[in-house]
């Protein structure tokens, strides 16, 4: 005798409800699974190792990790050995860290081609044009007897330029930019301008190194960049420093102060010991 939910019965209401509930059973089930998964999933943590913060750091010094997929408005951010603790990361745009940058006169950009563009080099018939001035100016300073010490020239640098920079004009001239590569050319001159970082216009001074990493023709532009590079690494800004070392070395790829810097940034130098790496740069000492 056939079963009364068999297929060629008429069909049986209460065989469909139950049919209709084990489905929405099965479904309901289904999607609790599925977000089960991806609540587990959006706190996968990369496995370091039984204990993560004793293999990254196996001195015993406590330290606090945090891991997250990427940066971006809203991404999640988990402790490495905790799972329940996690949240979501804040739009850096308008993070108390953006607002303290834009506070100091620092521009905050969304990429790094964002960055690439800010260093981008002027057309190449600009500059062209500079570089026939700086050999002209080159070939003139080569018959004087005397030039101004070093520290004359940065004074002259920060008070013509750096307080031009202060006051909100950033407007050069062609002479502007090649009387500054020119002075940039001696290794005592430039090495000297790292005192414009502790100065009263620090944000100014990484100003003028940004335009003229821009505006000087290679090779002049490297002292430039080594420069801005320094002045961005010293205030932790990592990737805008790896920028200004890439253009460096693409004008001038055994530049020794850029080879330097950039093998102190790979290696995690600490800023506090960057300027120790200058003498030996230049054949000197540290």
């Amino acid at each position: 005798m056939p079963s009364p939910c068999a297929p060629t019965a008429p069909p049986n209401p209460r065989c469909t409800h139950s049919s209709q509930s084990t489905s929405s059973a099965k479904s309901t089930a289904g999607r609790t699974e599925r977000r089960r998964r991806g609540r587990r999933h959006a706190t996968r943590r990369p496995r370091l190792g039984s204990t993560p913060a004793q293999e990254v750091h196996p001195a015993g010094i406590p330290i606090t990790l945090f891991g997250v997929p990427v940066i971006a408005p809203r991404a999640r951010w988990f402790h490495y050995d905790d799972a329940d603790h996690h949240g979501h990361l804040p739009d850096p745009t308008t993070s108390v860290l953006a607002a303290r940058a834009v506070a100091a006169g620092l521009v905050t950009l969304p990429s790094r081609e964002a960055l690439e563009a800010q260093l981008a080099p002027d057309p190449d018939d600009v500059l062209a044009r500079r570089a026939e001035l700086l050999h002209n100016l080159q070939h003139d300073h080569e018959t004087e007897r005397t030039e101004p010490t070093a520290r004359e020239q940065v004074e002259w640098i920060r008070r013509n330029y750096v307080h031009r920079i202060a006051d909100g004009d950033t407007s050069f001239s062609d002479t502007d930019i090649v009387r500054i590569s020119h002075a940039l050319t001696r290794p005592d001159v430039r090495d000297e301008c790292l005192s414009l970082l502790s100065g009263p216009h620090p944000t100014a001074a990484e100003t003028l190194w940004t335009i003229l990493t821009r505006q000087c023709p290679p090779p002049a532009c490297t002292e430039a960049a080594a420069l801005l590079a320094i002045s961005a690494y010293s205030r932790g800004d990592g990737a805008l420093a790896g920028i200004a070392i890439d253009r460096a070395l693409t004008a001038d790829p055994h530049h020794d102060l850029a080879l330097v810097l950039d093998e102190a940034f790979r290696s995690g130098m600490s800023p506090h010991h960057i300027r120790a790496l200058i003498p030996f740069a230049n054949g000197g000492s540290v």
